[in-house]
């Protein structure tokens, strides 16, 4: 938690960071269970509004780091004729997520265990791809602005090296998608500068932004107002 908190992990310090902590958080369904739904900030219910009544139709869902399930289920069950596939890096939250699957008899939903970001895990052609709160966790765009003051102020910056950045795994999520196919985000924006990476780095990967179908939400999170 230590190294997480100061902001400076490398991305692969922060994926085994969090695959350290869901291995305590998802240890059996009730537990995970009961920590969802303690959150102070439920972002689930702001997500699940929206995508109720904008996503796209889908035959083929993947819900990349699906964690126990919930929003996974809640995909499945609203899109009942859909193949809807979660995956997790966390066996715990897996194991989690398919008992949360049965006992809500989401029989169209199914879980794998791995990286979404590795080619192995055989995951391709999904009509869309549905990842809330699991880019930024993975380390896929910065967190937090480099050091200096007022780093991410000048419109010099959004146009010249924020309108420069890439990433290598959003550019691999969106190899999953079909011909045609659906991106839907949702994540954690604490400055501009996240926010900026983040659509460049999905410009760059060649996903057309639709920004008429942006929207944002903001809660207090630890403390601190926090816009996803």
């Amino acid at each position: 938690l230590a190294l997480a908190e100061r902001g400076d992990a490398a991305p692969d310090q922060l994926l085994a960071i969090n695959q350290a902590r869901y291995g305590l958080l998802y240890r059996d369904l009730d537990s995970a269970l009961a920590e969802y739904a303690s959150r102070p900030v439920m972002i689930a219910a702001a997500w699940l509004r929206w995508w109720y009544d904008h996503h796209p139709p889908a035959t083929r869902l993947l819900d990349a780091g699906c964690g126990p399930g919930v929003l996974t289920c809640a995909y499945g069950l609203a899109l009942p004729d859909a193949e809807v596939v979660g995956i997790d890096a966390s066996p715990e939250a897996v194991a989690c997520a398919e008992e949360l699957a049965g006992r809500l008899g989401a029989r169209n939903v199914s879980f794998v265990i791995g990286d979404y970001l590795d080619p192995a895990a055989g995951l391709d052609d999904f009509d869309q791809v549905v990842a809330v709160t699991a880019l930024g966790e993975a380390g896929l765009y910065p967190q937090h602005p480099p050091a200096g003051p007022d780093a991410f102020s000048s419109v010099a910056d959004v146009d010249g090296p924020g309108a420069a950045f890439r990433s290598p795994g959003v550019e691999r999520l969106v190899e999953h998608l079909s011909i045609g196919g659906s991106l839907l985000l949702f994540d954690r924006t604490g400055d501009v500068s996240q926010a900026v990476r983040l659509g460049a780095a999905l410009l760059n990967a060649g996903v057309d932004l639709d920004l008429r179908q942006a929207g944002g939400e903001v809660f207090v999170e630890e403390g601190h107002p926090t816009t996803f």
